[in-house]
């Protein structure tokens, strides 16, 4: 398993846990394709301490353009899947 997989596989699991945290969920429960819609506790100020976690957990600097296309879980996971393969 290359370097770079093992850095995918490991930050899916912290993104898990990590969402879990903040929008008190389940981490084993959590889909792809759920929006703030189906997320209760994911409001405006919810996704501002996301992204200033993950940036923080990853060592990461997230695009104005990128925080804004993260709609759903699922793109959250590539975004960040980008970042940490490099």
């Amino acid at each position: 398993m290359s370097q770079n997989t093992t850095a995918v596989l490991n930050a899916e699991g912290k993104v898990n846990d990590l969402l879990a945290d903040l929008f008190e969920l389940n981490p084993k429960t959590i889909c792809d394709d759920w929006t703030h819609e189906d997320i209760a506790l994911w409001d405006s100020l919810q996704h501002l301490r996301m992204i200033t976690a993950m940036e923080q957990e990853f060592g990461i600097k997230f695009s104005m353009a990128e925080i804004r296309s993260m709609e759903n879980i699922g793109q959250i996971r590539s975004i960040l899947r980008k970042k940490v393969g490099r």
